[in-house]
This record gives structure tokens, sequence and C-alpha cells, in this order.
């Protein structure tokens, strides 16, 4: 079944409704959604002014989805190496009071140890944070997605009962 389509217009409509669709195209716009072809003269088709387009979690390309998610893997996994290491026995483990400074020197190093371990606790929780927002406002998008296609799907029966 195809739909009318409006050229590059945001609302233009893919040339058929498929549910099949892959996980891909809810993850970033693809360039199909750029270039559409004409206009079908079906008794089944459907005024692209009716048709509502499906949300998509970013407006990245595809490469450039793909970086932002190499990077904040490198990110989370370089944070929980780091972390690792400084842990004592680790192989940059921290000085620690008790490794024999003098005075107020032990003092000091206890508290930056404790310091640098507390922000890498930040910055592990905030790589956590990389992943977690947008895998919440991707199950909020997929939902909007499922509502769309059940409104497209509506209006697609009403013109269809109309003509």
């Amino acid at each position: 079944q195809k739909l009318v389509t409006l050229g590059s217009s945001d609302f233009a409509p893919p040339l058929a409704l498929d549910n099949d669709k892959p996980m891909a195209s809810i993850l970033y716009k693809e360039e199909e959604y750029l270039n559409f072809g004409s206009s079908s003269s079906n008794n089944d088709s459907m005024p692209e002014y009716l048709y509502e387009r499906p949300h998509v979690l970013t407006e990245l390309s595809r490469q450039q989805f793909g970086q932002c998610v190499v990077l904040g893997l490198l990110n989370f996994v370089g944070i929980i190496w780091v972390h690792n290491a400084m842990m004592p026995g680790g192989l940059l483990e921290l000085p620690s009071s008790r490794a024999g400074g003098r005075g107020n020197n032990a003092h000091l190093i206890s508290i930056a140890s404790l310091l640098l371990l507390k922000l890498l606790r930040v910055l592990r929780f905030y790589a956590g944070l990389f992943f977690a927002l947008p895998f919440c406002r991707l199950v909020i998008v997929m939902v909007r997605n499922y509502r769309v296609e059940k409104r497209n799907q509506r209006r697609l029966n009403f013109v269809r009962a109309e003509l």
C-alpha cells in the first residue's frame, strides 16, 4: 500500500506503512526519510497532511550516532578501569596515611586520595547516565511511535471508508 508523499517535507510519510521497521530507524535520522518517491494515485492513498511521522531518538546521522556510542563506551570503560587501578592493590594505588608519611603530609595525602576516589565515583555515575537517560528517552519514543502508528492506521482506515 502506497501513501502520498510531500518530497522533502518533515511531515512526508514513507512510501509504505511497514510494521517490520528495523530498530535503527528509531535511533537516528535516516537518509531514506529525506528523499521520497512520487505520490501514489491509488484509492488506498492517504493525503499527506493526514500522515504523522514517527519520532526518532536523535537528529544525528548514523555515523554521528555510532561515534557518540563508541565515545560513551570508551568513557565508561576508561573510568571503571582507572577507578579499579587506583583501588588498594591496583596498578596506580594511591598512598595512604599508613604508608609512613610525616605528620601533615600523610593527612593531606589521605584527603587527596579520598577526594580523587570520590571524584572517580561521580565520573562513573555520569558515564552511566550518558546511557541511562537516552535509554529512558528511547522507551518514551517507542511508546509515542506506537501511538502515532495507531493514529495513522485509524486515519488510513477512515480514508478508505470515505472512498
